[in-house]
Order: C-alpha cells, then sequence, then structure tokens
C-alpha cells in the first residue's frame, strides 16, 4: 500500500485500536479476522513525503499492537529521491504510547519511507520526518516557543518559555 503522508497523531486514545490507523486488517469487512503478513517481508506500509529533505531522524506513531508483540517493525527503509532503498535495519521494539524515533544517516533527500511487520493487528497513526538544522525548506520558517507548565511551579515562577531550537529542558 502506498500513501501519500500527511497529517499530525491523530488517533482517538493510543493502545487501543482505531480506524484512523494504518493496519494490514484494515480492509478487512470483520475486524475479527486475522491475515497473516506474507513471507519474507510481511506487510509493508509505503509512505511518500510531499517535500523530501536530508532527513536528521524519522518518527513512527504505533498505536496498536498484537497481545505478543516485541519486534513489531521488522524492517524500515528510506527511499531516496534519485530511487535508492537504504535499509535503516530492524527488527525494531516499539510501543504504543511512545513514538519511535531512529537516527537518520543518510546525505541524500528522503523521498518516502517503507515500514515492515509481521504483526498483522499493528496500526500505525503516523510518521515525521525530521529534517537537518538549516535545510532550504525551513529558511522562511520562525521558530516555535512553548510555554513549559508544572505543578509544583518551577522555583523561577509558574511558566517557562522553551524554544523549539531546544531540544531539552531542564528544571534547576
Amino acid at each position: 500500500m502506498v500513501v501519500c503522508a500527511a497529517g499530525s497523531p491523530d488517533v482517538d486514545e493510543p493502545c487501543e485500536p482505531s480506524l484512523r490507523a494504518w493496519s494490514p486488517e484494515l480492509h478487512l469487512y470483520h475486524m475479527n479476522m486475522t491475515v497473516p503478513c506474507p513471507q519474507p517481508e510481511g506487510c509493508m506500509l509505503e509512505l511518500l513525503f510531499a517535500h523530501p529533505v536530508v532527513a536528521d531522524s524519522l518518527s513512527v506513531w504505533v498505536t496498536y499492537l498484537s497481545a505478543r508483540a516485541g519486534e513489531t517493525i521488522t524492517s524500515v527503509e528510506i527511499l531516496t529521491v534519485d530511487g535508492e532503498d537504504i535499509r535503516l535495519g530492524g527488527p525494531l521494539y516499539t510501543f504504543c504510547d511512545i513514538p519511535l524515533t531512529v537516527k537518520v544517516n543518510v546525505k541524500k533527500r528522503v523521498a518516502g519511507v517503507k515500514i515492515y511487520t509481521f504483526d498483522e493487528k499493528l496500526e500505525l497513526d503516523a510518521v515525521l520526518l525530521t529534517s537537518r538544522v538549516q535545510d532550504p525548506l525551513c529558511t522562511k520558517c520562525k521558530s516555535l516557543k512553548y510555554k513549559v507548565v508544572r505543578e509544583p511551579p518551577f522555583h523561577m515562577g509558574r511558566t517557562v518559555t522553551v524554544a523549539q531550537a531546544e531540544r531539552t529542558f531542564t528544571d534547576w
């Protein structure tokens, strides 16, 4: 299945089945039927990105998986704009309430991704491709600022503003 990737994670409840997520079983009329993912590669989802970039990381939101899950994603391949398929690795362990993020060490622009699984109950909600710093597509972008609020309050006050460029925040 090939899908144009667009949108943010939007399932109603993590770790619960959803019709908003991609699943090998989604095309079945009776959801209690199970169709195994075929050998040797399993079921595959191919996503194409609207704006190819030289990537820094790839995040995958798995929102549901079978009870026997472990190595849920058997393989991930990066598709470059020049037609090359680069295997990032696998198998990968995933959880239904934490996005899986893998580093992308590819110096070429990424046009898409292929995700393979043998878990026929697996559901993927979203995939995020993050560009490297100073990507030409981002030259007109402004950094987002987040207001972080905590109970009990931070020692310096009730809120702290954090810029998007910062990857971590430490509360001293």
